[in-house]
């Protein structure tokens, strides 16, 4: 399985507030100063500083609010899944096999 990342950092203004809809599964990641995280409908206060990573756990409206100057990476990452006759397989089998017999075989007279 592969995965696609896609990164932007934003700069954030201190006391601006950056309103993300539906990016569950999307980290975002605190480069410097300290932003406060809010839900669409929980309780909880995600606050983070220089360093502190927070994975969004669920859809709706995700807020930002910038406590002070602050710039925030914010990284989607979405997983592909193999095509169906590829999965379970390793694509270098065939080639480690052809290896394996290349490096096994004698060497021919006069090399």
């Amino acid at each position: 399985m592969a995965t696609l990342t896609h990164r932007t950092e934003m700069q954030l203004a201190g006391q601006e507030i950056l309103a993300l809809d539906d990016i569950g599964g999307t980290r975002l990641h605190c480069v410097e100063g300290s932003v406060w995280i809010t839900l669409d409908r929980d309780l909880r206060d995600i606050c983070l500083n220089p360093g502190d990573s927070f994975v969004v756990d669920r859809r709706g409206v995700t807020l930002v609010h910038a406590l002070v100057p602050a710039r925030v990476s914010v990284e989607q990452t979405r997983d592909i899944a193999a095509p169906a006759w590829l999965r379970g397989r390793s694509i270098f089998n065939g080639l480690r096999r052809r290896l394996q017999s290349v490096l096994s075989s004698p060497a021919p007279a006069g090399a």
